[in-house]
């Protein structure tokens, strides 16, 4: 239908609709910055980092993104400073593709995307899951030698709290299990053990 419509007339239409997208662009904003808000109360309420895979976090940051990239069309810059009041210590903001280069190997015109536009790629990790994304997949996320040799110094420092800490869970379930299982036995019931 629109091959029907001469070129003026598909110009004045692509003018309106021009014209209204920067109106709604102040809308926009404020959505994208109620998001991040939001995203930082729900941060704030967390205790420990594991809680943030599981809270509504993620999915306020992943809509932010969205409204930065594909609607307000925000520069790098201008996202990274409104989302600096994310990286806390219960989270990371991670630019998951730092060198703008697509890491799945495919031509570029199968992307449909511009540089700018694959440079935007942010997500919201644990900072045990941003060391880890850092030290093992920068190189080829294109993150520079120096961002992963600290990445991977915090990696070492992160892993070793987290066995320690996964040790510590083992045993206190294990004393718990012991218990569980002389409290069956003093009751009088019968309990087969098995050993590896």
């Amino acid at each position: 239908m629109s091959k029907n419509l001469s070129k003026a007339t598909l110009r004045s239409n692509l003018l309106a609709l021009a014209e209204e997208s920067d109106r709604d662009q102040d809308a926009h904003r404020a959505r994208f910055l109620r998001l991040v808000e939001w995203t930082r109360s729900t941060i704030e309420g967390l205790s420990t980092p594991d809680q943030l895979c599981t809270s509504a976090a993620p999915g306020f940051f992943s809509d932010a993104v969205h409204i930065a990239k594909r609607i307000v069309r925000m520069e790098k810059l201008e996202f990274e400073a409104a989302v600096a009041i994310l990286n806390t210590p219960l989270s990371r903001v991670v630019d998951d593709c730092p060198s703008g280069v697509d890491t799945r190997d495919l031509p570029y015109e199968w992307l449909r995307m511009r540089p700018d536009e694959l440079r935007m790629s942010y997500s919201l990790k644990t900072p045990y899951e941003a060391a880890d994304y850092v030290a093992h997949q920068g190189v080829l996320a294109g993150y520079a030698p120096e961002a992963i040799a600290k990445a991977r110094e915090e990696y070492r420092v992160l892993e070793k709290a987290r066995r320690t800490k996964l040790g510590e869970e083992d045993k206190q379930r294990a004393i718990a299990e012991r218990a569980r299982l002389d409290a069956r036995m003093q009751a009088g019931y019968t309990v087969t053990t098995y050993r590896a």
